[in-house]
C-alpha cells in the first residue's frame, strides 16, 4: 500500500519542465520544507497521516514544490513530536547541479521519489512511536529546536507543524487554560529555555521562514483560543509569515 501511494504521488509531482538555458555559475536555490508531526496521540496521528496520504501532492501544489528545474534544490525534513522533547530529525534532497549529464539520468534526479520514501518512511515510524503512552506533549520545544535547525543558505524555507496545538510541559497546560492574553504568553514564554530560545530566535530572523500550522480540531480546547495563543508565539519568535489551515487541502496564504 506504501509503495502505491508513493507511485501516485510520484507520477503527479512530476510534469514538464522549463528548459530555459541558465548560466553555469548560477547559485543552487534550495527550497526546504520541514514537517513536525505530533505523536502524542493515537486518534491525532491517525488523522494527520491520512491527510498526509489523502492530499499532500495538493499541499505541495498549493506551496509551489515539489518540481525542480535547472540549478535548483529541494530538501524535506521530517521530525516527531513525542514525550521525549527529543530532536529526531531526517532528511532528504534531490537536485539538478550539473547540465553536462543525459537526460535519463537529469529525469532520475528531478523525481521525487526519495523525499515521498522520506515521508512514507518516517510516517510508519511514527505510527509505531504514538502507540506509547504519552507523558506529555512538548510542542514548543521541539518547534524551536526545528526552527534552529534551518538552513541559512536556502532560498525558501516553510516549517509546517501538524498537530492539535494543545501543550501539555512544564510550560503550561493547555487543556487547563489557553494562554490568549499578551501577559499570560509573556509568563508561558519565560519558562523557555533562554539558551534555546535566543538561538531558535536568532535563525528565525536570518532565515525568514514560512510556517504552516495544521491545526487538528480538539474536543477539549476551543481552537479559535489556540489560534490566538498561536498568533502571539510566532510574533514573540519573530515569525512574521504564517498561517493557520485545517489540512493539505487549503491553501496556505501567509501574513
Amino acid at each position: 500500500m506504501r509503495n502505491y501511494i508513493i507511485a501516485i504521488l510520484v507520477m503527479s509531482f512530476i510534469g514538464t519542465s522549463c528548459q530555459a538555458q541558465k548560466q553555469t555559475n548560477v547559485k543552487v536555490e534550495e527550497t526546504a520544507v520541514t514537517f513536525i508531526v505530533d505523536c502524542t496521540d493515537q486518534a491525532l496521528f491517525k488523522e494527520i497521516n491520512q491527510d498526509f496520504h489523502d492530499n499532500l501532492s495538493i499541499f505541495f501544489k498549493q506551496l509551489g514544490v515539489g518540481h525542480i528545474d535547472w540549478y535548483e534544490k529541494m530538501t524535506v525534513r521530517m521530525c516527531a513530536i513525542d514525550d521525549t522533547d527529543k530532536l529526531g530529525m531526517k532528511s532528504a534532497s534531490i537536485a539538478l547541479t550539473d547540465k553536462g549529464i543525459s537526460r535519463r539520468e537529469e529525469e532520475q534526479r528531478r523525481n521525487p521519489k526519495p523525499l515521498l520514501q522520506l515521508i512514507s518512511t518516517e510516517l510508519g515510524n511514527y505510527e509505531s512511536l504514538c502507540q506509547r503512552d504519552m507523558k506529555s506533549s512538548p510542542i514548543i520545544n521541539v518547534m524551536l529546536k526545528a526552527f534552529r535547525e534551518m538552513n541559512t543558505e536556502a532560498e525558501r524555507e516553510v516549517v509546517v507543524l501538524c498537530t492539535d496545538g494543545v501543550e501539555f510541559s512544564g510550560y503550561g497546560n493547555l487543556y487547563k487554560d489557553v494562554p490568549t492574553s499578551d501577559a499570560a504568553v509573556s509568563k508561558l514564554i519565560g519558562k523557555i529555555d533562554g539558551i534555546l530560545l535566543g538561538e531558535a530566535k536568532a535563525r528565525i530572523e536570518e532565515v525568514d521562514p514560512q510556517v504552516v500550522l495544521v491545526l487538528k480540531g480538539n474536543s477539549k480546547v476551543n481552537i479559535s483560543s489556540l489560534k490566538q495563543f498561536y498568533s502571539k508565539l510566532m510574533a514573540a519568535f519573530g515569525v512574521s509569515s504564517y498561517c493557520f489551515i485545517d489540512n493539505f487541502t487549503n491553501n496556505p496564504n501567509f501574513d
